[in-house]
């Protein structure tokens, strides 16, 4: 089966723990959850719009399957409720270690 939805590359999949969803989200910063049995309906997609920008990663959470970790390329860490379809909290400007100068 073939589904479509993204007009720009994905940059970023994940299958939930018991196969049943998959996450999807690139360029147009929506994070798409696709219900996998029952992809012939429009109905098998749910949108969470306007995340601000483009998704480069979605993690699962270790302890609660209803939740993701989104990152996105503005420097943002979303945590996401797939259960209710929103953001649940945020964490913005993580920055790398910077490497002390040796000389």
């Amino acid at each position: 089966t073939t589904v479509h939805w993204h007009a720009h590359p994905v940059s970023a999949l994940m299958f939930s723990s018991d196969g049943s969803h998959l996450a999807s989200g690139g360029q147009e910063g929506v994070l798409v959850m696709w219900q996998l049995s029952n992809l012939a309906s429009s109905s098998s997609r749910s949108f969470l719009p306007r995340l601000g920008a483009p998704i480069q990663a979605i993690l699962p959470s270790p302890k609660d399957p209803a939740l993701l970790a989104v990152s996105l390329e503005d420097n943002r860490w979303l945590v996401v409720n797939t259960a209710e379809l929103r953001i649940q909290t945020q964490v913005r400007g993580l920055m790398p270690a910077c490497l002390e100068d040796s000389s």
